[in-house]
């Protein structure tokens, strides 16, 4: 299921709401496309449940509004339900992306996955709230979450607070957070000049560095937050 969300550039409130049922085995995949004008508010809110075996897939792709808000809940409450939650943003001028997710396991042997990816300049700005929470009963669970964010101007800014509830000892959570800020340009001119200079002691000990730090981010980890 497709849903594409356009105006014209009018002062307006638009408040979408999406609740999805997956049934026993069922395979439910939705996405939102927003391409308000950047004088609308919108307030939406998705929510997901997933039945026993189940599949769902809460996607987004925000690029309008004013300021946007996106709130996805995903609940599984069956034995074996996957759910993954998906976000692609950007935001310029002095637009405000604002995302707030909830990856709630009730059953045992559920699984998550959420991606949330954008870039902010100008002076725009976003900010990522979430929380997985694994309850008493949801044993065997594993549960994911990566925010990666990237500004591209001095006055634009990007947060992420991330969460975890967690109130049993068999599961399997990861949690990373990636923040960037600079000029892309200059990191790829960077990335040639050890290219082109490999074979030279200092370079070639800068990516030996930076292949340590990646190894050092294990999805397998109860919990991570990475900060660049």
């Amino acid at each position: 299921v497709v849903e594409r969300f356009e105006s014209d550039a009018v002062s307006a409130l638009v408040v979408p709401r999406l609740v999805l049922h997956a049934s026993q085995a069922a395979r439910v995949s939705y996405l939102a496309v927003n391409l308000l004008a950047n004088t609308v508010w919108s307030l939406a809110h998705q929510q997901a449940t997933g039945e026993r075996d189940s599949s769902t897939l809460l996607a987004t792709v925000a690029l309008g509004g004013d300021y946007a808000r996106v709130r996805t809940d995903a609940r599984v409450v069956g034995q074996g339900a996957t759910t993954r939650q998906v976000a692609l943003y950007y935001a310029d001028g002095t637009q405000m992306h604002d995302f707030r997710t909830l990856q709630d396991h009730i059953a045992p042997k559920t699984n998550s996955d959420l991606l949330f990816k954008g870039a902010v300049q100008d002076s725009a700005k976003s900010v990522y709230t979430g929380l997985i929470r694994i309850r008493e009963e949801a044993k065997g669970s594993a549960a994911y979450q990566t925010n990666r964010n990237l500004t591209l101007s001095e006055g634009a800014w990007a947060e992420s607070v991330p969460n975890l509830d967690i109130r049993n000892n068999e599961f399997e959570t990861a949690v990373l957070v990636f923040k960037s800020e600079g000029d892309p340009d200059a990191v790829l001119a960077y990335d040639k000049f050890l290219a082109d200079n490999v074979k030279h002691w200092l370079a070639r000990e800068i990516v030996l560095k930076w292949k340590r730090v990646l190894k050092r981010i294990d999805l397998t980890s109860r919990s991570l937050v990475t900060l660049i």
